[in-house]
């Protein structure tokens, strides 16, 4: 299983799992992402974080 910090440029996955804590899982959480979602990576920022 691969994770979005894995992801390359031009890949789909699909949303398994949302790890994180407190401030930060709800942040994600509140975002709207449902599991088995396919989330396309269209670039990646300069940090290495991906823009979805």
């Amino acid at each position: 299983m691969k994770t979005l910090r894995q992801a390359k440029c031009g890949e789909t996955l699909t949303i398994r799992r949302l790890e994180g804590e407190g401030a930060l899982k709800h942040r994600i959480m509140d975002m709207g992402p449902a599991r088995g979602a396919p989330v396309y990576i269209c670039k990646v920022a300069p940090l290495g974080l991906a823009v979805l």
